[in-house]
């Protein structure tokens, strides 16, 4: 008795969180047609392994939600983020994802060694970078030539395969206008590392900043395109730099 009780607490908190929070829509739904891109089906076909997430994490990623659209104007995300789709597994042969995108939809792997509450939000806002990006032209030969005779990107695929640690940073990357290696894989990864450090770490972002100009001077690029994305957006960010 007292199971079901808790179990229809979650469903109830399930349905009403969204709409008191006005959230981004969540689904769950990964057998339904629309849940994945034709794309990925059609590359990846029976190599694509999901798993659904259980109900019980549904709170966890409304909280997860919030903090994540709460850092852009409604008239922003509304434009631009249709949902964002939740599984508990994103793996393709022996490489896991943490999330991606497709047509204005955000895929969010739920559970991980490391997915606490800060590491799925910063998913979030890398993941939606890359969304802004194809919402509004990105200065690409503006950012790529910051790094003069550095801003060859290596390979994505390789890193997928290789690395344990997407976020390790290196004074020889920030040297170069890199954050982590993730960022030096390629231009979309470097912009989306720079989108997770604006949101999610600015003081430490500044601080490399200070000591790798490289890296300064991206960050004002970067700001300065987000701060055109909408007229709203200098109440979330600093658009002053």
């Amino acid at each position: 008795m007292k199971k079901t009780r808790i179990l229809l607490l979650v469903i109830i908190f399930s349905l009403l969180i969204p709409r008191l929070l006005k959230a981004v829509p969540i689904r769950t739904d990964i057998d339904n047609p629309g849940f994945l891109s034709e794309y990925w089906k059609n590359i990846y076909g029976s190599r694509l392994k999901m798993k659904k997430i259980r109900r019980a994490d549904l709170p966890k990623l409304y909280r997860v939600v919030r903090s994540f659209e709460k850092r852009y104007p409604s008239s922003l995300i509304k434009k631009t983020l249709k949902a964002i789709h939740v599984v508990r597994q994103y793996r393709v042969d022996n490489m896991s994802f943490s999330g991606t995108y497709f047509d204005n939809v955000i895929i969010l792997k739920s559970n991980g060694p490391r997915y606490d509450h800060a590491y799925l939000v910063r998913i979030l806002h890398h993941e939606y970078s890359s969304i802004l990006m194809e919402y509004r032209p990105f200065p690409k030969k503006e950012w790529i030539s910051i790094s003069g005779k550095y801003g060859k990107y290596g390979d994505e695929d390789y890193f997928l395969k290789n690395s344990g640690n997407a976020r390790n940073e290196k004074i020889e990357f920030f040297k170069k206008g890199f954050l982590t290696y993730y960022g030096t894989t390629a231009f979309v990864e470097d912009v989306n590392t720079y989108a997770e450090y604006v949101f999610m770490d600015k003081r430490h972002l500044d601080k490399i900043g200070k000591k790798f100009p490289r890296v300064k001077i991206k960050t004002k690029v970067f700001i300065q395109f987000y701060c055109g994305l909408d007229k709203k957006m200098n109440k979330y960010i600093d658009c002053s730099i």
